[in-house]
């Protein structure tokens, strides 16, 4: 059997690890989200494009909508 000090660093490694691929998939869709929007805008022109989304949730610094296609 490992020692506790063992097991609990490698669950630390293991922890952070998720952590970090946590926050790499949240900049990859925001990146690419980002992306995809201003390719919309480039096609509309000067003006924005409208499109017609729900509220999914609120935050304190944002909210989470669906935008159907």
């Amino acid at each position: 059997l490992h020692s506790r000090h063992r097991v609990e660093h490698i669950l630390d490694k293991i922890n952070r690890r998720h952590r970090m691929a946590q926050m790499a998939s949240r900049a990859s869709t925001e990146f690419y989200t980002g992306l995809a929007l201003k390719d919309r805008e480039t096609l509309a022109g000067d003006r924005l494009p409208n499109e017609k989304a729900f509220v999914i949730r609120t935050f304190r610094n944002g909210i989470s909508v669906f935008v159907s296609v």
